[in-house]
């Protein structure tokens, strides 16, 4: 996957990319259909002039791990073994702070290591018919209409397909979203209660796969599919490669068919590559955010960029580019994202609704923008496309993706939109027409 584009690499310093816009929907005061009211503010936060990572921290790879050579270079530079990486030999050591850059170019030049590099910090990305009865679906989530999801819905409307949200956690007992829950892990708090503290994550699983058609709130993309929360990013919505990395990692080897990136950095790092290869292997689909900072620079965003990662750009209502979404060679597809002219911006067609962490103190559904709203409904597709061909490899689910994905920019593949705007009818009518005898029959369609 992205091997049909050569590009350069560029070495940028580590930027933040964050949500592009957070806008409060009004209190329901006990009335599921009560409308929102419209955004009340927007807020962008810009690239860093500085790297971010963890200070006294470095993640190397040994070629010689766990011999001699590996304990004469942890003594010669006086490095503190912190612990392994999930399921990688990549190993976390303390260092004396202040030295994390000069180390690493040290170390990577020695025979005996693969790599050495900072723990940077990553951080969350900030954007016939069914019809369900979710009173937000009607007025508010034009967007899916827009990619025909109910047209789709027709053919199937999700089965247990397992989506790994590796973000801020998930409001676990949010009513449009507790009964699509499994377990999951906070590689924050180090523990199994991965909770949401930040909002973040909430809003993109419930794009992806929020209970629908149960008169609550929102519908997701894919009404059937399963949620399996994976916190790596804290209150801020900041956490580091190494538990990035855990958290992929860790969702591919519990039985994550698909896991949703709504994060990034613009530093490319050997680490989060190595678990991004890792769970390829296992057999997911990993789907990431190209990034929000189109008009800051336009860096480009890992893992978003790295092959075996389905990059998602944003769109607007129109199909056209999103003002804040980045944008380049390694560009996959793209989805509604939302883009609003600033934060008083009362028309819905502008955002994205989404169910909310409920400990903010709102009424638990936010409006926001973002490709980090894109993406979930790119991981939401390829579980329709699991449950009625399970037979499908991840390199399948990107050709169906991008081979049915609506040309809306310049003709054919383009750096703003990739192969272009997904296409839930067509993208399900493909996923069925590659059934062979020997496939596993189409899975049913459920709507709770």
């Amino acid at each position: 996957m992205k091997h049909h584009f050569q590009r350069t690499a560029l070495i940028l310093l580590f930027a933040v990319l964050v949500v592009m816009t957070i806008a409060w929907g009004a209190a329901l005061a006990g009335s599921d259909s009560a409308p929102l009211d419209p955004p009340s503010r927007i807020s962008r936060t810009t690239s860093t002039s500085q790297p971010e990572f963890v200070p006294g921290r470095l993640l190397i790879q040994f070629r010689d791990r766990g011999g001699p050579e590996q304990a004469a270079i942890m003594a010669d530079y006086d490095l503190a073994y912190v612990r392994s990486l999930q399921s990688l030999p990549i190993d976390i050591v303390q260092v004396e702070p202040g030295r994390e850059l000069a180390l690493a170019e040290q170390l990577s030049r020695l025979p005996g290591v693969r790599f050495a590099e900072p723990d940077y910090y990553l951080h969350a990305v900030r954007g016939q018919t069914t019809t369900p009865n979710d009173p937000y679906y009607s007025d508010y989530q034009w967007q899916l209409p827009h990619i025909r999801a109910d047209q789709a819905w027709d053919v199937t409307t999700g089965s247990s397909v397992i989506i790994a949200v590796v973000d801020t956690g998930v409001d676990l007992t949010h009513p449009d979203l507790a009964s699509k829950i499994v377990s999951g892990y906070d590689f924050i708090n180090d523990d199994s209660d991965p909770s949401d503290d930040e909002g973040h994550g909430t809003h993109v699983a419930s794009i992806a796969a929020a209970a629908t058609n149960n008169s609550e709130g929102v519908a997701g993309v894919s009404w059937g599919a399963k949620i399996m929360p994976v916190k790596t990013l804290d209150y801020s919505g900041t956490g580091s490669l190494s538990q990035v990395a855990d958290g992929i990692t860790w969702a591919a080897d519990n039985g994550a068919d698909i896991i949703n990136l709504s994060l990034g950095g613009s530093s490319p790092s050997s680490a989060l590559e190595s678990a991004v290869n890792y769970a390829y292997g296992k057999g997911a689909l990993l789907v990431a955010a190209m990034g929000n900072e189109y008009e800051e620079g336009n860096p480009t965003s890992y893992p978003a960029a790295y092959d075996h990662v389905l990059a998602v750009a944003a769109t607007d209502d129109n199909d056209g580019h999103a003002s804040y979404s980045n944008s380049g060679p390694h560009a996959d597809v793209s989805a509604p994202g939302g883009d609003p002219t600033d934060g008083s911006d009362g028309n819905p067609r502008h955002w994205i609704i989404g169910a909310y962490w409920r400990g903010a103190s709102f009424s638990g559904y936010a409006w926001l923008a973002g490709t980090s709203q894109a993406t979930p409904h790119v991981a939401g597709l390829a579980a329709l496309l699991l449950s009625v061909n399970s037979s499908l490899t991840n390199d399948q689910l990107e050709s169906i993706i991008t081979g049915t994905a609506v040309d809306v920019q310049a003709p054919g593949w383009d750096e703003f939109s990739g192969y272009g705007r997904i296409d839930a009818l067509a993208a399900v009518n493909e996923a069925l027409n590659m059934l062979t005898p020997t496939s596993t029959p189409t899975r049913a369609a459920t709507s709770t």
